[in-house]
């Protein structure tokens, strides 16, 4: 499961941010119960595959504060999710391009950055650890 999610939860409510983690965890206990009897994993995995592996994308915050301005507790609720099988890849310092309807914000990732943190979320799935503090264009 790649999951880079996070912006809905950081607009004006500081209650979506606050419920962020506790939300993910549900999200992805569902989504294991629902997908378990699917999922095999690879032969020989180690225990952090033993259930669906998640590739979660830890929110960026910089230039991203004026019109998120919970951005920083969905960020930390993402870098605090510890589970088995889920793996970080942060999405700080990738490529964003400016927002048209939002000057002075970068909301989404343009092309490059898109290919950044699939090439972070690749290398954090290849090594089963996060890819957290590495260079967008490999560990």
């Amino acid at each position: 499961l790649i999951w880079v999610q996070g912006e809905s939860n950081a607009y004006n409510s500081p209650v979506l941010a606050t419920n962020y983690m506790q939300w993910l965890g549900e999200f992805v206990a569902g989504v294991r119960r629902d997908m378990g009897a699917l999922y095999t994993p690879p032969p020989g995995s180690p225990d952090s595959l033993t259930e669906v592996p998640v590739l979660l994308a830890v929110m960026s915050t910089w230039n991203r504060q004026g019109l998120m301005p919970q951005i920083g507790l969905v960020r930390f609720a993402q870098l605090a999710f510890d589970l088995p099988g889920v793996f970080k890849s942060d999405m700080e310092g990738l490529t964003h391009y400016e927002e048209p309807k939002f000057p002075g914000i970068w909301l989404h990732l343009s092309k490059s950055g898109a290919c950044q943190l699939g090439r972070l979320m690749a290398q954090s799935y290849i090594r089963r650890g996060d890819t957290l503090g590495c260079d967008p264009n490999g560990c």
